[in-house]
């Protein structure tokens, strides 16, 4: 059995510091996720500990940057809970680093750690009129000047766009 006692270590020494690495970020979308049951963390006594590793499927749709990619590819990392569908579903940019070890991605089933994770973001942009002098409110509005045209974009809070 697959099982790691000590997976602390194995958390401290696979998941690479961001940086350490090139990631490959992308635009694309999750085909699913799952605990990887094999594999614990350690779990000092008289502790409560729930994070557990994940095992992520995802379809690259479009690199921008770091290196290549295949269309699929099956990434690993520690998470608290499994993500709810809406939630997963809405995820559009990942940001991955290769398992380098090749112990490590048999153990987890994966080729690249999971290092970032972003849903999908909409801002909306009005042409030569602030928002607030139509009597709509926003948090933040960004000024955007192309030529003599300028556009003032902003984004709404989530739930509020149907």
């Amino acid at each position: 059995m697959r099982r790691i006692i000590a997976a602390l270590i194995i958390a401290s020494a696979t998941m690479p510091a961001l940086g350490s690495d090139p990631a490959s970020v992308f635009y694309g979308r999750s085909i699913g996720h799952e605990v990887i049951e094999d594999v614990r963390m350690d779990c000092p006594e008289e502790h409560i500990c729930m994070d557990a590793w994940f095992r992520w499927r995802l379809r690259v749709d479009n690199l921008l940057s770091g290196p290549a990619l295949s269309k699929r590819i099956t990434v690993a990392t520690i998470q608290h809970a499994e993500y709810i569908p809406k939630y997963e579903r809405s995820l559009r940019l990942f940001a991955v680093t290769p398992i380098e070890s090749e112990e490590q991605r048999r153990l987890l089933g994966a080729d690249y750690y999971l290092q970032q994770i972003s849903p999908a973001h909409t801002m909306y942009c009005f042409k030569r009129q602030d928002p607030s002098a139509l009597g709509f409110a926003v948090p933040r509005t960004f000024k955007q000047i192309d030529s003599d045209h300028p556009e003032f974009c902003f984004d709404l809070p989530e739930g509020s766009v149907q």
